[in-house]
This record gives structure tokens, C-alpha cells and sequence, in this order.
């Protein structure tokens, strides 16, 4: 039986339809308290202790996984650091949430020998043998279609999306600050930007979802938000090629 908390189990395998068709699958390796002492969880100003290590699978075809498959048990390495895809993630209560909404549970493979002995924690300066980690986020089915897909797949997505994608952009203006807010949809994927008019845009940001009616949902509940806040639909923007700095007016100046 699982606990009160403990969402997940070590050995937990979650599938993920990704772009092109594509399915993808993750695997617990590790659910618990993370592998630190109470000084380094205080020093390290750790909140949330409870926490999960995650491993992005190597499966990676266009049916859906049998849990049998031996690619579930094979963990994904980067194809331009050769560095494993595991992850420590913090906190059961928002990780569940996420990987609920964006993934379906499969099965348990349970963890090796070899599995059940990693360490739950990120490097710290006195050691670096740990793993990367954060909050897992609502990006995380693009990130790991990037770390499996090869550059063809990746290049085909990129140009599917921008053959079906639907791009909108809204304006914020006050006496104090002059912002945009950049969405582009299409398929099962949202892509979005913000930042200060006229000055270099935040990071891009992806959600995916698991069809187009979630989707044109979402994007509807998004735009809506933005709406309500005051900002205002625009016809046309001018983006610059080197700096990638957001204008409304062709000869507007751009922030430095």
C-alpha cells in the first residue's frame, strides 16, 4: 500500500505521447527523502524534502509501449553531453500534478540492485557526484522529445509546427511598463514568450497535451488571463533577426 504522500513507487514507468506520433516513457527510479544530511538541508535552503528521481527512458517509437519492452529499462543519454537523462525532482505534491496531466501510468519495472543504491541529491560543492535536478514543469514533454528524437525528428517537428502553427501576440501598456506576451499554437503543442517591448524576450516556454481539444483549450484559458489583465491583441509585431527583440512599430527604438 502507498503511503499518505508517496504518490509514485520506485520502478513506476509513465508514457507520453510526444510529437511526430511518437510515444516516449519515463521511469521512477528512487521516491523518498533526498539523499542529504539535515546541515546540507539546511544550507542548501531546501524546502521541499520529499522528492523523486526521474529517468527519461530510451523508449521511443511510434506505438505504444508494452511493459515488457526492454527500452524501459534503459535510461536515455544525451546525444551531445553523453550524459544520462536522470533528474532529481523536489516535492511529491507538484510533481504528481504534473506528471498526472501529462503522462499515463503503465506499470512497474522495479529498480536493479544497482538502481536502488543512487543517491537522491543534486552536486553540491563539497560533491559533485550527484544529479542534475529542480522542479519538474509543464515543459517536460518537449524536453524529452529533444533528448530522444534524432535531428531528422527534430527537424520534421519543427517544420510541422510551423506548417499548422497559429501565432497571436498581446500588449500591455501603462504608465509604468510596456509588455508583450507572444503564443503560438497548433497540433497538441503551445509555444509562448514574453518580455518588455522593445527589449531581448524571456525564455520560451512549451506545454504539450496529450490531444488538440486539450490544447485549443488551454490556449483559450491562457489568452483569456492575459486579456483580463489588460492586455490587447495586436495585428502585427517586427522582430529583430540578430537580437530577437520584440517591436510593435517598424521604427521603434529597441531597449540595449
Amino acid at each position: 500500500m502507498r503511503g499518505r504522500q508517496e504518490m509514485f513507487q520506485a520502478g513506476d514507468v509513465f508514457v507520453a505521447r510526444l510529437p511526430c506520433d511518437y510515444y516516449g516513457a519515463i521511469r521512477i527510479l528512487k521516491a523518498g527523502v533526498q539523499d542529504y544530511t539535515e546541515e546540507e538541508f539546511n544550507s542548501l535552503k531546501i524546502t521541499e524534502r520529499d522528492g523523486y528521481l526521474i529517468a527519461v527512458t530510451s523508449y521511443f517509437d511510434k506505438e505504444m509501449p508494452q511493459l515488457t519492452d526492454p527500452r524501459l529499462k534503459k535510461t536515455a543519454t544525451c546525444k551531445y553531453t553523453g550524459q544520462k537523462q536522470i533528474n532529481v525532482y523536489s516535492g511529491y505534491k507538484y510533481s504528481d500534478k504534473i506528471i498526472k496531466q501529462l503522462f499515463e501510468y503503465l506499470g512497474n519495472l522495479p529498480p536493479t540492485d544497482e538502481e536502488k543504491k543512487m543517491r537522491m541529491r543534486i552536486p553540491t560543492p563539497d560533491d559533485r557526484s550527484g544529479f542534475s535536478g529542480g522542479w519538474i514543469d509543464d515543459s517536460f514533454i518537449m524536453k524529452t522529445f529533444y533528448v530522444l528524437a534524432s535531428e531528422d525528428v527534430q527537424s520534421a517537428y519543427e517544420e510541422e509546427r510551423k506548417s499548422v502553427a497559429k501565432s497571436e501576440i498581446y500588449r500591455y501598456q501603462d504608465d509604468e511598463k510596456d509588455e508583450f506576451w507572444l503564443v503560438e499554437y497548433g497540433g497538441n503543442n503551445i509555444v509562448y514568450l514574453s518580455g518588455n517591448t522593445g527589449g531581448i524576450p524571456g525564455k520560451m516556454k512549451h506545454k504539450a497535451f496529450k490531444s488538440k481539444e486539450e490544447c485549443d483549450k488551454e490556449v483559450k484559458k491562457l489568452i483569456a488571463a492575459k486579456i483580463k489583465e489588460g492586455y490587447i491583441l495586436y495585428p502585427d509585431y517586427y522582430r529583430d533577426d540578430d537580437s530577437g527583440k520584440i517591436r510593435f512599430d517598424k521604427d521603434e527604438k529597441s531597449e540595449n
